[in-house]
């Protein structure tokens, strides 16, 4: 006998609207296919990271840890400007602090916004397997922000952030809309993160792409998209003097 998995619609919550920000490692792929631990260490030291960042700073944030990524949503683009400010400035001192190139590893994100239902909101009348596992429940994240924010990643400079239009076209009541298709994190806190810090970022950035240009066959990263990525990261970070 097959049992069809039965869901409770009326069980199911209103959507919300909220920020959903994704945060990834770049080239994870090509990393994971030349050495498994090597990109498994860099998982954990990114993860560690944004752990370190969000509990050092406490704002109305949710985290849902992906692989070698994180959904973190929030009704409020303050807080979650202030947490990823942290987590950027927390992966920033981690690649400054770091000088061999293949211990190396860079990040980018990307901002949308509109419906999402969390797991955790979610009734236990939905579904008995779902209301026996609430830990996996809890862990689900539902809705069209989180598609728009993987897909909006790819237009991401590294080490930095793009909003999707959904983000720049609505916003809650009360707050600020985000106008530009770039956020600037380091500009967010220059008592936490001053100008030396990006100079010295923006540089090692740089350098990073210029080491990956030499070995661009090895590691399977064309010379047009390093020249792309290298450029990208060029001028996000240019208006620093």
């Amino acid at each position: 006998m097959i049992v069809v998995p039965y869901v409770t619609d009326s069980a199911f919550p209103e959507t919300q609207n909220e920020y959903v920000c994704w945060i990834d490692i770049m080239g994870t792929k090509s990393k994971m296919e030349h050495s498994v631990n090597t990109c498994g260490i860099f998982m954990l030291k990114f993860h560690a990271a944004i752990l370190e960042a969000i509990q050092k700073k406490k704002c109305a944030i949710n985290v849902y840890p992906v692989m070698d990524g994180v959904y973190i949503t929030s009704k409020s683009v303050n807080d979650l400007q202030t947490a990823m400010f942290h987590i950027f400035s927390e992966l920033g001192n981690l690649f400054l602090s770091e000088n061999d190139f293949h211990h190396q590893f860079l990040v980018k994100a990307s901002i949308a916004y509109g419906p999402v239902i969390h797991g955790k909101d979610i009734d236990n009348s939905v579904n008995a397997n779902l209301a026996a596992d609430e830990s996996y429940k809890n862990s689900l994240l539902i809705g069209l922000p989180m598609i728009q924010a993987i897909t909006g990643e790819q237009k991401a400079p590294p080490f930095g952030v793009f909003i999707h239009e959904s983000a720049r076209t609505f916003h809650p009541d009360g707050e600020n809309p985000l106008f530009f298709k770039w956020w600037k994190w380091f500009l967010h806190d220059p008592s936490t993160w001053n100008k030396d810090s990006t100079k010295r970022l923006a540089k090692k950035v740089q350098q990073y792409f210029d080491n990956c240009d030499k070995q661009s066959i090895v590691l399977e990263y064309s010379s047009d998209r390093i020249k792309a990525h290298k450029q990208a990261a060029k001028e996000y970070f240019m208006e620093i003097k």
